[in-house]
């Protein structure tokens, strides 16, 4: 896995730098984010799963570069209980496609990917949503996907006791099912959209 996203940094970076040590040293960074202690969902997993869904969306995609770069750096810091990871998630791809050359429009397209995964809401921008479902897109898995999917969120709050942890995850839960649509790209709603929220429906009763 590591080496398939190492490659697929490499093929994304080298369209733009031809500074191979800044291309290696920011995938250090990143992988050195995405193995951090804690991090059983939100890892390098997760961004293999967003990029292997990618090319399902690339007919309607106008940046699909950006939507890499994004996918790689948009929960390179993740702290929970903090509620600012977006932003600075987004000042660390801001500052990394900088240094590596990328048009100042495309670091700030990236940015607003970024800092959109914090609310989830409909964009005006098309790149935007089908990076949002790409980010959610584990929802509409098989069960035994999601239900690995649901521990994994669980261990990453572990250090919260369920009385507080059960509401707040109750609540998420009823927000993404209070969504007339949880994917905003009608590709997505068509392959993902049911199972999804039956999904979201298991795990909230066995809550």
């Amino acid at each position: 896995m590591r080496q398939a996203l190492f490659a697929n940094w490499s093929s994304l970076c080298n369209k733009y730098s031809s500074d191979n040590e800044c291309v290696i040293k920011q995938w250090n960074q990143i992988e050195s984010a995405y193995t951090a202690a804690g991090r059983f969902y939100h890892n390098l997993q997760h961004l293999e799963n967003m990029l292997g869904h990618l090319p399902l969306l690339t007919h309607q995609i106008d940046d699909a570069d950006c939507i890499r770069f994004a996918t790689f750096y948009h929960d390179f810091i993740y702290h929970t209980g903090k509620k600012d990871n977006e932003a600075k998630s987004a000042e660390v791809a801001e500052e990394a496609m900088h240094q590596l050359g990328i048009p100042l429009e495309q670091i700030k397209r990236c940015r607003n990917h970024i800092i959109a995964t914090a609310s989830h809401q409909e964009s005006a921008d098309e790149d935007t949503s089908c990076f949002l479902d790409l980010d959610l897109v584990v929802l509409g898995a098989d069960w035994e996907t999601y239900k690995r999917y649901a521990h994994n969120v669980r261990q990453e709050f572990k250090r919260y006791p369920d009385f507080i942890y059960k509401p707040g995850r109750r609540k998420v839960l009823r927000q993404f099912l209070e969504y007339e649509f949880i994917y905003k790209t009608q590709t997505f709603r068509e392959r993902f959209e049911s199972q999804a929220k039956l999904n979201l429906k298991q795990e909230l009763n066995s809550l």
